[in-house]
């Protein structure tokens, strides 16, 4: 197949090579009466070639073309030819011009010495196969207007989720680097969506990883990060990711007034809180709260509705020193939520043991006292109807189906840290989420990752119960 495909090309670049040697110097109207002519002048106009090398196509034509393509050769790259098809060193003082037709061999460590044009067809589905052709994508600075790649629409989105799970699986490495732990102890994921026909790699070479899918129920839920990691680093790391996006929200928000929460935005556009969701790092081993399984989630399947995001002010911790960067202007936040924390091995759990981080009726924030009453007075009718006590309206029950989902930012003071002797291992003030989605009966969306025995073993762990 190569070999026919390098001789219809060669056939066709003859064709070329003659008309330009016999008509490049007459009149442009005669010249341009012959089809390659045309149609190299029509490539030349249609990238701008004129202002971009600074003469005009007749002048290219007339004193530069031939020159420059007669050196041009097809050649055929495989195992039979192998690299001795494609001698640089022979060229060293004029350059190897040539149009290089291949396949495998082509992929596995062949250099193409300044190349600029690829058609490239590769129907693989392998993220490694895939990715190992990658490295035709790669140009010098300044040499963007002489490279062009040609490939198949199927092709460019592969690439385009291939290169965001590949920027995941850096950043986990990072984080792996940060802990100063082994891939032993750490446990690296790669993301495998069920929406694309791709495997990180031939199923032969998956070794000890294994496909496990992460459900994460949703609707009518308030998630929030009760457990986090003990690492200083991933907290500071959450601290500034948590202060960045307060700071931008006058830019992606609106703030209005609302009853019980003095700092409110509106209208914030659902990649914002996305964003949030995946830099911000939680504990695997609260399976309730999975951020990239959220931010994927609020991404690809809910809908372009603007979310509320609500700054928690309203407990008795201290005030927070500095207060809050949003905008050009400087928060106060006089009072912080005040917790009891338990402090484990590797992990910091917010509240002691009742995995809650907001207290309790927090997202009816953003309804109208009318409908809270009316929230409240169903929620007594049924429970008397039930024969039960009526106690605190679940938050989940405020997630009501016509409301904007709701992103809760909580600055929590730590006050009792358990056991006593952690003291020195927890900061004062934690910084933690919660995301409260509407109740529109759509109950479970799954995220799919790869992940090896060590990541599948960490996040195995059923003893949390969700605390409404």
């Amino acid at each position: 197949m190569q070999n026919r495909l390098r001789a219809a090309v060669s056939e066709w670049l003859d064709i070329v090579k003659t008309d330009v040697l016999s008509y490049s110097k007459v009149e442009i109207e005669k010249a341009m009466q012959f089809d390659s002519i045309r149609l190299l002048s029509d490539v030349w106009n249609k990238h701008d070639l004129s202002r971009l090398s600074g003469m005009s196509w007749e002048t290219c034509l007339h004193d530069y073309l031939y020159k420059a393509i007669a050196p041009i050769d097809v050649r055929a790259v495989n195992q039979r030819t192998g690299a001795t098809s494609l001698d640089y060193f022979s060229h060293k003082e004029d350059g190897l011009r040539v149009i290089a037709v291949g396949g495998n061999s082509m992929s596995r460590g062949i250099t193409l010495e300044g190349l600029c044009v690829t058609y490239f067809y590769r129907r693989s589905q392998m993220y490694d196969t895939l990715l190992q052709m990658g490295r035709w994508f790669g140009y010098r600075p300044n040499y963007e207007d002489l490279c062009r790649i040609w490939l198949s629409e199927d092709a460019v989105d592969w690439y385009g989720y291939i290169t965001r799970a590949a920027n995941e699986l850096k950043l986990e490495i990072a984080k792996m680097k940060n802990a100063n732990q082994t891939p032993r102890e750490f446990g690296l994921k790669v993301r495998q969506d069920p929406d694309y026909a791709l495997l990180a790699t031939a199923r032969n070479k998956m070794r000890t990883a294994t496909t496990m899918t992460r459900p994460v129920t949703v609707s009518g839920r308030l998630l929030e990060t009760p457990r986090l990691k003990k690492a200083k680093n991933i907290l500071e790391s959450n601290e500034r990711v948590f202060r960045a996006f307060v700071k931008k929200l006058p830019e992606i928000g609106q703030r209005v007034k609302m009853p019980r929460c003095e700092y409110f935005w509106k209208g914030v556009p659902k990649l914002e809180v996305s964003q949030l969701l995946l830099d911000f790092e939680t504990h695997l081993w609260h399976l309730a709260f999975n951020g990239r399984g959220l931010s994927e989630y609020i991404e690809k399947s809910m809908d372009d509705t603007p979310w509320d995001v609500a700054l928690m002010i309203s407990g008795d911790g201290d005030p927070l020193p500095g207060g809050l960067a949003c905008g050009d202007t400087l928060l106060s936040i006089d009072h912080t939520e005040s917790r009891k924390v338990k402090v484990e091995d590797d992990s910091i759990l917010i509240n002691d043991t009742k995995v809650r981080v907001g207290s309790g009726g927090c997202a009816a924030i953003g309804l109208t006292p009318e409908q809270i009453d009316e929230i409240k007075k169903a929620y007594a009718e049924e429970r008397r109807a039930e024969g039960k006590p009526v106690g605190n309206v679940p938050d989940g029950r405020y997630l009501i189906a016509d409301r904007a989902p709701i992103l809760m930012l909580h600055i929590i003071n730590v006050k009792t840290v358990r056991p006593e002797e952690a003291k020195s291992e927890c900061p004062n003030f934690l910084y933690a989420l919660g995301v409260g989605f509407p109740d529109n009966g759509d109950s479970t969306k799954s995220a799919t990752y790869v992940v090896n025995l060590v990541e599948l073993r960490n996040w195995i762990d059923f003893n949390e119960d969700y605390d409404e």
